[in-house]
């Protein structure tokens, strides 16, 4: 298999990394593997998941997370990236805050979806079923380390794969404006993560999730949208997706069109709404934030 990608032209190298190898494609006839195997067995699997580009890495200011992904499935797109921020021009003398040596970190590991920027030295980070307590805390103190950040929400969610990431049930939508998937915040809880003395973590429990994302901005107060939706409907959108916002700028959001009452709500609250279709995205079980991955934003107008 090594033979037959080094002699590949880049394109088809990328199209192989990416999509798999198949015995028939290496021309393997004999060996055990061989015998055991048919023509379209994959020798190296697909990354069908690599759609969700948001999962693998994570920009924070000037510099780049590569995330230990929690599933096996998933572990190879971060070492592939890995190589491109390492050796491509593009990204030449970029900061790799953590994440930057490859090896075995489970069950220390970290999702991109967990990891929202909401403030220019402030996160949100959810312990979830895919982020685990020590990927978080060993993520915390590498970037209060390298004063990166300087307090860090942990959001603390039900281990559920309709809770699999923090951004599928909160994202930002503005500066000061958070839109919640209902009764949220009477399932989590929120901690106030600061430096410690030694390098430790100093963790405070606050009262409530809309108060600990305020404090992680760095305002005084911040806007909840949590769509007045009856119990069916909130989860049906919620499995679409509908809290799964991506910020263009602030006030400004891209959304699955198929979550029709949480967009009203979004626009009714001032939110500028760009609907894309989302018949068969959807199917992948992830949003417009799930997609993407923002490698530099540029700074809040004066005055926001």
């Amino acid at each position: 298999m090594r033979r037959f990608l080094i002699e590949l032209p880049v394109p088809g190298l990328v199209r192989h990394l990416i999509g798999g190898v198949t015995l028939e494609e290496v021309g393997e006839a004999e060996g055990l593997f061989a015998a055991l195997h048919g023509p379209d067995d994959f020798i190296l699997t697909p990354l069908p998941n690599a759609v969700f580009m948001r999962d693998s890495s994570v920009w924070v200011g000037d510099g780049v997370i590569l995330n230990p992904m929690n599933r096996p499935v998933r572990q190879r797109e971060t070492d592939l990236l890995r190589l491109i921020y390492g050796l491509h021009p593009r990204f030449a003398g970029t900061p790799i805050w953590f994440g930057d040596q490859p090896g075995e970190h489970y069950p220390a590991s970290v999702e991109g979806g967990d990891v929202l920027v909401v403030g220019e030295r402030g996160l949100a980070i959810g312990i979830s079923e895919r982020t685990t307590p020590s990927g978080a805390a060993a993520l915390a103190a590498r970037l209060f380390e390298q004063n990166v950040v300087d307090r860090i929400l942990a959001v603390d969610l039900p281990n559920a794969r309709s809770t699999m990431h923090l951004d599928t049930v909160v994202t930002m939508v503005d500066v000061d404006a958070f839109v919640l998937y209902p009764k949220i915040r009477q399932q989590v809880r929120a901690l106030e993560v600061t430096p410690g003395a030694d390098g430790h973590l100093k963790v405070v429990e606050l009262p409530d999730l809309v108060a600990g994302l305020a404090w992680a901005t760095g305002r005084d107060d911040v806007r909840s949208i949590e769509p007045p939706l009856h119990s069916v409907q909130a989860e049906r959108e919620q499995w679409n997706d509908a809290n799964n916002t991506f910020a263009l700028a602030p006030g400004e959001v891209v959304v699955y069109e198929r979550n029709v009452a949480t967009n009203e709500v979004l626009e009714e609250a001032g939110i500028t709404v760009h609907r894309i279709s989302s018949s068969e995205l959807s199917r992948g079980r992830g949003g417009p934030r799930c997609m993407t991955c923002p490698v530099e934003r540029d700074p809040l107008p004066p005055g926001r």
